[in-house]
């Protein structure tokens, strides 16, 4: 942009912040993802209550760009990488932290209270930022607890323990090593809910009652984990009489008919195939569950994988679906105080749509390698989430929990460690989203991300706008911008910055008066 104006100005530079790498996939609001540098304007972005965000400008342009690695030592996953530039505003929160501890200073026995707080910070290139700090406030011992007392109360008022703020990438290592450790981002969970699911079951050729999208969200989930790749059928355990009955009555209310063969090499493992009503012979002919398998995704080019229409369904269908997986490959520790399951995944694109599935209701998922049986590489997702995960396992057959209703549970964001790696400068892309909104949207990964430009872009269109205009002088036609000059502040500039600029004006309109110019 600064380069499109340089025909009006050769000192005007346009900066824009926040914005994101070529190939940055975006969770629209409608749950489908797009990569950064295709959204228009006028497009509608996933905000993280789970309600649209509008696009409003495209700022574009090239920066040296940063690499935001999740820091996790029980999982080997990638999947909340993603690039920024130098200027972005990573969302971030750090813990509040207080405490009151008795030390000599000078030979005087002293209450210092070491806490956190936000302060603000110039920089070398005058910059204004904020920043994360532990300081400290000294009271002589002399002079009683009250004032300790106050300062503490004062501080614990806060409604949450941390402080949620902005920091760009470049000035992350301003931070001291305790606070920068302390330091995380967040992901949420998806809150919107769409019927994908019921939709498709609705346009079907098939006679279904209201449990059926359940019904098939539970048998889609068993074949994930252990299902035949060219026929609706699948590899289960027969020590559990209470999965083997749930299976028969999944398939019932898809009008399926399930059939069940010992393997001959051990009479612990069996394998369910399924028919449609029409036939016995061939069980991809009017079979629900194996169209539903072709016509929704959950196979391509001869390989399984996981839609992402998935992570947006209704919660009711994601728990089902993750309830038969955990049925199917899952193994459940309820030993810990902590309950956890474990799923074994054998490929890379399953892994990551569950891992994304799982994350989408606010359950935290680790991933870590280990050898596998059918392929180089196994992965096992770690699942976590109390009473969020307990809602998912007595969805299951093979695991009995007390029915926790989905829709009375809070899910929140959840917090992941990061580090940063420096790249070349590269292009950037960026949206910016309306003024009254809170300026924040979802990536495919589900980070909580800034969107970019704010006030900045507003000073863009200005500029933009200014060399269309034009004034008459002694009966000559002149761009108004010739005779315009352009004092701008930035929405985050503290009081005393914007009076400056104020100051700044009228300083140059006296330079101009003193030269006989009318102002």
């Amino acid at each position: 942009i600064s380069q499109s104006l340089s025909k009006y100005s050769n000192s005007d530079a346009i900066i824009y912040v926040g914005c994101f790498a070529k190939g940055t996939e975006v969770m629209m609001a409608d749950s489908s993802i797009k990569n950064i540098e295709d959204i228009e304007i006028g497009d509608l972005v996933m905000g993280q209550d789970g309600q649209p965000r509008e696009v409003t400008q495209l700022p574009r342009g090239s920066d040296k760009m940063y690499k935001v690695n999740e820091i996790n030592e029980n999982s080997t996953s990638e999947l909340f990488s993603f690039v920024c530039n130098a200027t972005h505003q990573l969302i971030v929160r750090t813990p509040r932290n207080i405490k009151v501890q008795t030390r000599i200073i000078d030979g005087i026995e002293c209450n210092e209270i070491v806490y956190t707080d936000l302060f603000k910070e110039i920089t070398e290139d005058a910059r204004i930022i904020e920043l994360i700090k532990e300081v400290s406030k000294i009271y002589p011992v002399s002079e009683g607890m009250d004032d300790v007392q106050e300062f503490v109360s004062q501080y614990n008022k806060s409604l949450e323990d941390y402080f949620q703020w902005t920091v760009e990438p470049r000035d992350i290592n301003r931070l001291t090593e305790s606070i920068r450790e302390a330091t995380y981002q967040v992901y949420a969970p998806v809150l919107y809910e769409c019927e994908n699911l019921l939709q498709y079951l609705k346009n079907t050729k098939y006679n279904l009652n209201e449990k059926s999208p359940t019904a098939l969200a539970y048998l889609l989930g068993l074949w994930t984990g252990s299902g035949m790749t060219r026929r609706a059928g699948l590899s289960v355990s027969t020590t559990d009489e209470s999965l083997m009955n749930n299976i028969v009555a999944a398939a019932d209310l898809l009008n399926l008919k399930s059939e069940f063969k010992q393997e001959r090499t051990t009479t612990r493992v069996g394998n369910v195939n399924f028919y449609g009503n029409s036939t016995s012979t061939n069980q991809n002919v009017d079979n629900l569950l194996w169209d539903a398998i072709q016509e929704l995704g959950f196979i391509q080019d001869g390989n399984k994988t996981v839609p992402s229409f998935l992570s947006s369904d209704l919660i009711e269908i994601r728990e089902t679906f993750l309830a038969g997986l955990i049925d199917s490959n899952g193994s459940v520790d309820n030993n810990k105080q902590d309950i956890s399951c474990t799923i074994e995944l054998e490929d890379n694109k399953v892994m990551s749509g569950i891992v994304s599935l799982i994350r989408s209701l606010g359950l935290k998922a680790d991933v870590t390698q280990s050898s596998g049986k059918l392929n180089d590489v196994c992965y096992n997702v770690t699942v976590k989430g109390g009473e969020l995960l307990k809602s998912v396992l007595s969805r299951c057959s093979a695991i009995n929990y007390t029915k926790c209703e989905s829709r009375d549970l809070l899910r929140e964001p959840v917090e992941f460690y990061f580090e940063l790696q420096e790249l070349e400068e590269a292009e950037y892309y960026g949206i910016t989203l309306p003024e009254y909104s809170d300026h924040q949207f979802m990536l495919s990964n589900q980070v909580v991300v800034h969107n970019c430009g704010e006030r900045g872009n507003e000073m863009a269109e200005v500029l933009m706008e200014f060399p269309e205009l034009f004034t008459e002088m002694n009966g000559k036609k002149e761009p108004i911008m010739k005779r315009t000059t352009l004092v701008a502040n930035t929405s985050n500039m503290p009081v005393a910055a914007r009076e400056a600029s104020i100051y700044t004006g009228i300083t140059l309109a006296e330079y101009f008066r003193d030269q006989g110019k009318h102002v």
